[in-house]
C-alpha cells in the first residue's frame, strides 16, 4: 500500500517538476546599456565555475567564424547558428535595425543581428552589428567576471537549488562589472512549509507539528512537497501524553485545496496501529487549513478499517 501511495505522489512531482525539465535552466545577461549584449544559458550556471565549457566553445566559434569571414554573404539582417565541431550556418532573416541618436544626430546602428552557439547542455547567444566585432570582442573577460561573482553553494543543497531558475543580470561598461536585477519572471521555487494545528482524534485534541520543503509552481498556486511531522495527544485513560513522528508527501492542486499521505516513521503509543494516514485539506482563507484525515488500521487486526480526524491549522510558506 505504501509503494502505491507514494508512487501516486511521484506523478504529483512530476506534474510540477518533470514535465518542464526543459524550461529549468539558468541564464546570465550581460547588458550594455539598456541592450543585451550577450547571455549564457545552461542546466546548471554554477557548474561552469568549476568548468567553464563557455570559453571552449566561443574561441572555437571566432576561430572558425573568421577563417571563413571574406566568403559570408554581405546580408542586413541575419542569424549565425554555431554547433560546435558540426555546423555554421548563416541565414538571412527580416530583422530591425536599431540607431542611437545623441544629441539629434544619428551615430550608428547597434545589437542588429544574433549569434547563437551550441554545445551539449550549453547555449551562448551574442549580439551585435557589425560581424568584425563578434571576433575581436573578447567575451570570455567579461563572462569570467559574471560567473566569478556567483556565489559558491553548500554542497548538502546543491540537488535543491537546481531544481530552481536561477537568471542573473549584469551591467558591463568601461571594464566594470555591476550586478543589475533580476528578470521580473515568474520561476518556480522553493518554498519551506510550516503547519502547526489542533484537532480531535478519537475524542482527544491532539496536537501536530509539520515542517515541509517542496516545489512552488510560477502561478503559486500549486505546490509539492515532502514533510516530517510530530502529533502529541494526551491520552485520558493512561494519563499519558503520547506522540508519533510521522513522514509523508503533500500536494497543493489549487488555491484551496491539497492532499497528503503520511506514514509513522516509528509507531508509539499514539498511532501504536497506524498503517497509513490520509488528508484532505480546505484552504477557506490564507494560511488557514482544514484537515480531514482518515487513520488507517492494518487489515489483520480485529477492528480494520479508517479512523477519522479532524484538524485545524495554520500554514507559513517560505520561498526562495
Amino acid at each position: 500500500m505504501r509503494l502505491i501511495l507514494t508512487a501516486l505522489l511521484c506523478i504529483c512531482f512530476a506534474t510540477l517538476g518533470l514535465s518542464a525539465q526543459s524550461s529549468l535552466v539558468d541564464t546570465i545577461r550581460i547588458m550594455n546599456g539598456e541592450q543585451m549584449s550577450a547571455r549564457i544559458i545552461h542546466k546548471d550556471i554554477h557548474q561552469l565555475k568549476a568548468d567553464p565549457a563557455y570559453k571552449e566553445l566561443i574561441n572555437s566559434f571566432q576561430s572558425n567564424l573568421e577563417s571563413i569571414i571574406n566568403e559570408l554573404p554581405d546580408y542586413l539582417n541575419y542569424k549565425i547558428t554555431y554547433v560546435k565541431d558540426v555546423n555554421l550556418i548563416m541565414e538571412e532573416i527580416k530583422g530591425v535595425s536599431k540607431f542611437r541618436v545623441e544629441n539629434g544626430q544619428i551615430t550608428g546602428a547597434y545589437n542588429s543581428n544574433t549569434a547563437v552557439l551550441h554545445s551539449e547542455d550549453l547555449k551562448v547567444e551574442l549580439f551585435f552589428d557589425k560581424i568584425e566585432e563578434i571576433i575581436s570582442t573578447d567575451f570570455n573577460i567579461v563572462f569570467d567576471k559574471a560567473i566569478a561573482e556567483l556565489k559558491n553553494r553548500k554542497k548538502v543543497l546543491r540537488p535543491l537549488t537546481s531544481l530552481v531558475r536561477n537568471d542573473y543580470t549584469y551591467y558591463y561598461g568601461s571594464g566594470i562589472l555591476t550586478k543589475g536585477d533580476s528578470q521580473n519572471e515568474k520561476r518556480r521555487s522553493l518554498g519551506l512549509v510550516f503547519t502547526p494545528s489542533i484537532g480531535t482524534y478519537r475524542d482527544d485534541p491532539i496536537y501536530e507539528y509539520q515542517l515541509g520543503l517542496g516545489l512552488v509552481s510560477k502561478d503559486n498556486k500549486r505546490l509539492v512537497y515532502a514533510f516530517a511531522k510530530l502529533a502529541h495527544q494526551y491520552n485520558r485513560e493512561s494519563k499519558k501524553v503520547g506522540s508519533t513522528p510521522l513522514w509523508g508527501i503533500a500536494y497543493k492542486f489549487s488555491k484551496y485545496t491539497a492532499i497528503q499521505f503520511a506514514f509513522p516513521i516509528r509507531t508509539q503509543e499514539l498511532y501504536s496501529t497506524l498503517d497509513f494516514q490520509a488528508g484532505f485539506t480546505l484552504y477557506p482563507f490564507k494560511g488557514l487549513a482544514i484537515t480531514t484525515y482518515h487513520n488507517s488500521r492494518p487489515f489483520g487486526l480485529a477492528r480494520p478499517g479508517f479512523m477519522p480526524a479532524i484538524s485545524i491549522g495554520y500554514t507559513i510558506l517560505i520561498q526562495k
